[in-house]
């Protein structure tokens, strides 16, 4: 019989910080942040009290509405999101501030973002002398432009202060709306925003993240990377932690194109255990079957996971959808969703479109 690992529910959402900074960014305009709490499900308890507590990306939006509402301006989710300092995210934040390079806070953050958030994560590529950020994400997120200007303020100025410098990326697309106002979003990003788009995406410049850190600090880098990755393993039990890491490898592997494979794996993503210490293929297979678990169920379970997210929150082709996730033929794919939730592909959209309505 199969054992049963848990999953990430009880952790789902993004950590405390973010809505900590809504709250703030609210008092310092002299209101009273209850109601935008509430929205946020946070009522009650100090910030000492709130920490360690997730907000689920909704929740979040909620919030963020309900303080554009309050203070009578739209742009509160920029706003917000520029108050919002590495310190704030603890020792992950001050790892990525004393980062030898701005490169390395970067894929810092991108191999510990569950510690961010279980709900929406990013993939960055090398191009040249671009870097492509790309959205993960394995549900459905909000898609207003309070939201999305929030997290696209935070991603920027969190970045800006890991390289030491004003770091201005070339361009920056965003999955909602475009905003009345669009100037105030373009003049802190010193680039051009696209709305509308189907994922988020930034292209930063490479040049500055691969530059020496002013501010950097082996040393101290080194104390606090250590510092966030045992708290990453914290908040999962060492199964739990495996399972996540396992998972997001094939993730990025599925979405770069690649097949994901055992050998692809080990020679691209790094699996640690609970004490950091890396993983190789035949650990990570070890490890599985001490689980009763395969790599080929493994894949297949994150395939499942990404067509469902798909067919939720996008209106791509049901064929793409079926051919991502494995399947030659869009019938046999309809027979897998429909043994997967018991309903089919156009009811699981038609649904989440209801969702959107309430």
């Amino acid at each position: 019989m199969k054992r049963k690992v848990a999953g990430t529910v009880d952790h789902a959402g993004f950590c405390w910080s973010f809505a900590h900074a809504v709250q703030q960014h609210v008092l310092t305009r002299g209101e009273d942040a209850t109601s935008v709490m509430t929205a946020m499900g946070c009522a009650g308890g100090s910030g000492t009290q709130q920490t360690g507590r997730r907000v689920r990306a909704m929740r979040l939006s909620a919030g963020l509405n309900e303080a554009a509402r309050l203070l009578g301006d739209a742009q509160v989710g920029l706003r917000s999101g520029i108050a919002m300092m590495p310190s704030h995210m603890g020792a992950l934040g001050f790892a990525m501030m004393t980062a030898p390079k701005g490169i390395d806070a970067l894929r810092l953050v991108e191999s510990l973002q569950w510690l961010v958030t279980t709900e929406w994560g990013v993939t960055h590529e090398i191009q040249g002398a671009k870097i492509l950020v790309t959205q993960t994400s394995m549900g459905k997120l909000p898609t207003d432009y309070p939201f999305w200007s929030f997290l696209a303020a935070c991603r920027i100025n969190l970045l800006r202060s890991a390289c030491g410098q004003h770091l201005t990326p070339h361009l920056i697309e965003l999955p909602c709306e475009a905003p009345t106002d669009t100037q105030a979003l373009q003049s802190f990003m010193g680039a051009p925003v696209r709305f509308g788009a189907s994922v988020y995406k930034e292209w930063l410049p490479a040049s500055p993240l691969h530059s020496p850190n002013p501010q950097g600090s082996r040393e101290i880098h080194l104390m606090m990377q250590g510092a966030a990755r045992r708290q990453w393993q914290a908040l999962f039990n060492a199964d739990e932690a495996f399972v996540v890491q396992l998972k997001r490898a094939i993730q990025q592997m599925l979405q770069d194109g690649e097949s994901p494979t055992m050998r692809a794996l080990s020679r691209r993503h790094t699996i640690v255990d609970a004490s950091g210490t890396p993983l190789n293929a035949r650990q990570v297979q070890r490890r599985l079957t001490g689980m009763n678990r395969t790599f080929r169920e493994s894949v297949a379970e994150v395939r499942r996971e990404l067509a469902l997210a798909q067919l939720r929150s996008t209106q791509r082709p049901v064929a793409e959808i079926a051919a991502e996730a494995g399947y030659s033929e869009p019938s046999a794919f309809h027979r897998a969703v429909r043994r997967w939730t018991g309903l089919t592909p156009m009811t699981i959209r038609e649904s989440a479109k209801d969702l959107d309505k309430v």
